[in-house]
């Protein structure tokens, strides 16, 4: 029983590590192509807040040259606790008490939305 739960939670905690080095990969190759960054950068960032929340950190790093990666760790280890608590909340909503697994669905559908409103 454990080592499903903990799979589960690796399983959400991978997620929360490759998706902030995913975004950092495509932010560094749309810097090198200026016609494609105007066209699709505001999607992405976009699509960054809503799988990679955490990625708010980086605004302290706002107008310096380069990447701060102090601040780059900081947000992707704050991304895989995120993403390691929401897979215990949402695997024991779903095998223990489902009023947390609404409540789970709801606090992050609440939090996009104030996300997307900032």
């Amino acid at each position: 029983m454990y080592s499903i739960v903990i799979q589960f939670i690796a399983l959400f905690s991978l997620a929360g590590f490759a998706i902030p080095c995913l975004f950092t990969a495509i932010w560094i190759l749309l810097g090198k192509s200026r016609d494609l960054y105007i066209s699709i950068g505001g999607k992405l960032e976009i699509l960054q807040l809503l799988t990679w929340p955490s990625s708010l950190f980086m605004i302290a790093t706002a107008g310096h040259e380069g990447i701060d990666y102090q601040m780059l760790a900081i947000a992707i280890v704050a991304n895989v606790l995120l993403y390691a608590l929401i897979g215990f909340l949402l695997w024991w909503g779903i095998n223990r008490q489902r009023w947390l697994l609404y409540a789970v669905i709801g606090t992050i559908l609440v939090g996009w939305y104030k996300l997307l409103t900032l």
